[in-house]
């Protein structure tokens, strides 16, 4: 009796171990003021979050936001996605316009994402005033701990957005993840600050700044590391450090 008692006990933490794999949440809010918090544990999982964006599809992988109507606002709103496991992914996106530009981007002005991710083969993503949108006084911080994870975060990009005195961070601790920071590619930007702090081995770190007045960091700790900072414009400062 003590044996079937004992295996019936080791069965249900077995089955306990796989609660909360492949999830999906989604959240979707409109104007200011606003926060979103998503708080995910196990592998698989998918979390999205859009604070004012219009008819804004993500292909990669397949999530889609669409609130309808004109363009809208993403001012003073905070997100923020947490999320321990393996092969997790993970948006946010404030302030995002029609992504075949048809209609004028969304705006973002102080608002604050932050993704945090534990675990490997991890996936995030961040988007300020995107697709013709503007960017104007966010902070936008991705952290990562683990092994081939990907990060990204682009402020003010695409179709003429604008980027104006924003912040991105990106930290990873862990061996062959890949780090990328776009602000005002393919538009405006001025007075933003971009940084990528990696901590392993095989890392992957790239920044590029379109504008005047930026300043970008990359840090990487480890051997075999690979850092790129591309910026077209003037007075701006970039550093690379590697140890």
């Amino acid at each position: 009796m003590k044996k079937l008692v004992t295996l019936v006990f080791a069965l249900f933490l077995t089955a306990g171990l796989t609660f909360g794999q492949n999830n999906e949440a989604n959240i979707d809010q409109v104007d200011t003021d606003n926060t979103a918090n998503i708080d995910q544990d196990g592998a698989n999982n998918d979390a999205t979050i859009g604070q004012g964006v219009n008819n804004v599809d993500f292909t990669n992988p397949a999530v889609s936001i669409d609130l309808g109507g004109s363009p809208i606002f993403a001012r003073d709103n905070e997100a923020e996605i947490e999320q321990d496991g393996n092969r997790n992914v993970a948006y946010i996106t404030q302030g995002a316009g029609e992504t075949s530009g048809s209609a004028s981007g969304g705006d973002s002005d102080d608002s604050e994402t932050s993704i945090d991710q534990d675990g490997d083969d991890n996936f995030a993503d961040t988007g300020q005033g995107t697709f013709g949108g503007e960017s104007d006084d966010d902070e936008s911080t991705v952290e990562q701990d683990g092994n081939r994870n990907d990060a990204s975060i682009a402020q003010g990009i695409f179709d003429s957005g604008q980027s104006k005195n924003n912040e991105a961070t990106i930290e990873q601790t862990g061996n062959r993840n890949e780090a990328r920071i776009n602000q005002g590619r393919n538009g405006s930007a001025e007075d933003n600050l971009a940084e990528i702090f990696q901590d392993g081995d095989d890392n992957l770190g790239t920044i590029f700044q379109f504008g005047t007045s930026h300043e970008a960091e990359i840090d990487q700790n480890g051997d075999n590391d690979t850092a790129t900072i591309n910026q077209n414009g003037h007075n701006n400062y970039a550093e690379i450090e590697q140890n």
